[in-house]
């Protein structure tokens, strides 16, 4: 999923860049998973492929907004505005 969140970032960014836009704006991108357990999968770019320690130092380490929505509490619930909830 990291690898597939970094695809879709950049090509908002991309685009941004196409169009010309004069002022950049940040890329937010939520995951909304919907499983009963717990996601279990890479949240990082680190988990999500094999980097020897010796270049991690150079490579961004990618992390991923995920929101288990089974998972989120009545407080956390009541913030989001969607039929789905």
């Amino acid at each position: 999923m990291p690898l597939r969140v970094i695809g879709y970032d950049g090509a908002a960014y991309c685009s941004q860049l196409v169009r010309g836009e004069r002022k950049k704006y940040p890329v937010i991108t939520m995951v909304l998973y919907f499983g009963e357990k717990h996601w279990s999968a890479p949240g990082t770019l680190y988990d999500s492929i094999d980097i020897p320690d010796e270049l991690k130092p150079y490579v961004s380490d990618y992390r991923i907004n995920i929101f288990e929505i089974a998972y989120l509490t009545e407080k956390r619930v009541k913030l989001f505005q969607s039929p789905f909830l």
